[in-house]
């Protein structure tokens, strides 16, 4: 994964062109790119509306964080391990282009509000590199079987192909570590929770909904890693006055839980789950995963 440079310099920015796209019209635009690839639709969105434009546009930087949420974001089913192994790497896969282009604009442009919405998707992108890999080492063990023996499965198309491509990768994973100087893949998962809750820590240091939305995934990462009560200390220093509306309920339920039933009653997971249904019937909508066959 390419890891943002966000401590660069700054940017000289073109201001001369302002992004005026009425919002009314947003909705639409953005259904009209779902008709392509992933990778095409990116190329598309920069072409259209960064190039030339002010990065520092707050307008433009909610479109674009609109783009990445609804466009981008991917979401598939869980299954058992060899399913999800293969579908959250071919998921990956369609991704990386992309993920690397961003980190190039990053670069290009620092320290301007498109940037950051660039920088959140890379930190996201570090919690799913490091799921791909705990569905792989999941899956490893029946992958290896069902290619050894040559005994497809009756409830997976193709299932000896994919069973060989989950057992490659995973294997040339291991075989990568030591010269990366990792110990375990439990080193290397750890080192990707490392990187993304410095950019999370980085992005905190902003103002307004920036600040707002990194303390709050700043908060999930910890809550993910078993660190609850670090996950609640990093989400009660969000200011209602800078969150984001999704966030408002979440916020409000830190202050008014007594400390007794905080941990019961808290739901960290609620906003990324009423996402993911909303991404899985767009993806659907729009044919996504028929487009990859």
């Amino acid at each position: 994964m390419p890891e943002p440079k966000i401590q660069a310099s700054e940017s000289k920015i073109d201001k001369s062109r302002i992004f005026n796209l009425p919002k009314d019209q947003w909705e639409e635009k953005l259904n009209e790119l779902m008709t392509y690839p992933e990778e095409e639709q990116f190329r598309i969105f920069e072409q259209e509306y960064l190039q030339n434009l002010d990065w520092n546009s707050a307008a433009l930087a909610e479109f674009t964080q609109s783009f990445i949420n609804s466009n981008l974001n991917g979401v598939f089913l869980i299954h058992d391990p060899f399913t999800t192994a293969f579908d959250s790497l071919e998921e990956l896969f369609y991704k990386k282009q992309i993920f690397e282009r961003m980190a190039a604009l990053i670069e290009k442009y620092p320290h301007t509000q498109v940037s950051e919405e660039f920088i959140f998707c890379l930190a996201s992108s570090y919690d799913f590199e490091k799921r791909v890999i705990e569905y792989l080492r999941l899956a490893y063990p029946r992958a290896n079987e069902v290619y050894l023996k040559n005994s497809p499965l009756d409830y997976l198309f193709n299932s000896l192909a994919k069973a060989l491509v989950v057992k490659n990768v995973y294997e040339k994973l291991l075989e990568s570590l030591k010269p990366k100087g990792f110990s375990s893949i439990d080193e290397t998962i750890g080192k990707y929770t490392e990187q993304e809750i410095k950019i999370y820590e980085w992005l905190a240091k902003r103002e307004g909904q920036t600040r707002a939305r990194a303390l709050y995934a700043l908060g999930q990462t910890f809550w993910d890693n078993g660190d609850e009560e670090q996950a609640i200390k990093t989400w009660q220093q969000i200011e209602e006055k800078e969150c984001p509306g999704s966030l408002v309920r979440f916020v409000r339920l830190l202050k008014e839980t007594t400390a007794d039933r905080l941990f019961q009653e808290i739901e960290p997971n609620y906003e990324s789950s009423r996402n993911s249904k909303y991404l899985y019937q767009r993806s659907l909508t729009f044919h996504k995963w028929s487009r990859r066959t």
